[in-house]
């Protein structure tokens, strides 16, 4: 599936982080529909595993054959994730992270 990003709002900010919703369109290029049930990630540092953030699709979506869906998430942003990834970028210009995840699918 190809997926793009259609709209962000801040939901929540609180002193540790911030609540963002996302709204996701989703292309299903194959001759199936496809049924996403669940999907949960996170996004971390490699080198010492400072989480930066990390969501959940809000509820399944079913997308069908050839065509696009639209799926609502949320991400959490941690401020001190974000804060370790950026003094790694100040001293050296990048930062390296991973991004890790489940997903449940159905097809049919």
């Amino acid at each position: 599936p190809l997926v793009s990003l259609k709209m962000m709002w801040i939901q929540s900010i609180t002193r540790k982080g911030a609540t963002l919703n996302i709204r996701l369109s989703i292309y299903n290029p194959n001759t199936f529909p496809l049924e996403i049930k669940s999907l949960t990630y996170k996004a971390s540092k490699t080198s010492d595993g400072v989480e930066i953030a990390s969501g959940k699709l809000q509820d399944s979506i079913l997308v069908l054959a050839e065509e696009s869906g639209v799926a609502n998430a949320s991400v959490v942003i941690s401020f001190g994730g974000l804060g370790a990834a950026s003094k790694s970028i100040a001293r050296r210009g990048k930062t390296e992270f991973e991004i890790g995840g489940m997903i449940s699918i159905g097809v049919g």
